[in-house]
């Protein structure tokens, strides 16, 4: 093995390489490289997002000067309108509702505000509890019902009107008696049926529900119980004895269901008229019927 071969390389340096370098033998370029000592850290670069603030390097900007005229939000006008935009933060035209965002006009839509009606209570019921509930009615009807009942079987002259030939009352013989006591306790019951319709047709008329059945049929029962007391009138005469009793049926009616199911004069009007359209039709039918 020959000398040239034994011979090793000398290490590479930069310091050779610089030497070959053209521009490193320029004075300024090799007075501007710094060598890192111990204890210094690199620096790392960081990206250009705008953020930095402008330098006197930067062509000349300064931190006063203000943005482009291309920026919408820069606009001291409305750019719809030309409104003045005297705020620095106004967003929207306070003439022509620009909005320099969204660069799209605002519709303002106006109406009636509407306000939530009170919550209405309910009605109440037509039949309510009062007015000597289940114990007035019921003494008033069972009065009224053993009176008339003690007439019919009694024979009293009002109830019958039986006269002779010869113009003087005749006695009811007792098969008639109890025959109209009957015919009593059946048109009572029919005509609280109607009665009790004819008040249900106000409830409905005045959109209000009709309350306790039980009570509202015991008190009809008082109400047309005493009605019949009526009956009792004797004025000789036939037609004025008809329109007196036919008075006092619609006084006591109207009279008795004001008090009971606190009904205005005019409601209680009508379910008596409701009351005897129905009775006329039950009657019609039953003389076809037999």
């Amino acid at each position: 093995m020959t000398d040239h071969e034994n011979e090793q390389p000398e290490p590479y340096s930069v310091e050779d390489h610089a030497e070959d370098d053209p521009q490193s033998q320029d004075p300024a370029k090799r007075s501007a490289r710094v060598d890192p000592g111990e204890g210094v850290e690199p620096l790392e670069l960081e990206p250009d997002d705008g953020s930095r603030e402008p330098t006197d390097g930067d062509n000349g900007k300064s931190e006063t000067e203000e943005p482009s005229k291309s920026s919408v939000k820069a606009l001291d006008v409305c750019p719809n309108c030309g409104a003045t935009m005297r705020e620095g933060n106004l967003l929207v035209c306070l003439r022509c509702g620009f909005d320099l965002k969204t660069l799209r006009v605002l519709e303002t839509q106006t109406g009636e505000e509407i306000q939530e009606e009170d919550e209405e209570e309910p009605p109440e019921p037509l039949c309510q509890p009062g007015r000597g509930d289940f114990r007035v009615p019921g003494i008033v009807a069972g009065i009224s019902v053993l009176l008339i009942s003690i007439g019919y079987l009694a024979g009293a002259d009002g109830l019958f009107n039986l006269e002779s030939d010869d113009g003087f009352p005749i006695d009811p013989a007792a098969a008639q008696r109890f025959g109209q006591w009957g015919v009593y306790l059946a048109t009572l019951v029919l005509g609280s049926l109607c009665g009790l319709a004819g008040v249900f047709v106000v409830s409905r008329l005045n959109e209000t529900t009709f309350g306790d059945w039980r009570l509202g049929s015991l008190r009809i029962v008082a109400v047309v119980a005493t009605m019949w007391l009526a009956k009792f009138v004797d004025l000789g005469g036939k037609f004025l004895e008809i329109g007196a009793e036919w008075i006092l049926h619609a006084g006591i009616f109207v009279g008795l269901s004001m008090f009971f199911f606190r009904l205005t004069p005019r409601d209680a009007a009508t379910a008596g008229l409701t009351a005897l359209l129905l009775a006329v039709v039950f009657w019609g039918l039953a003389a076809i019927i037999t």
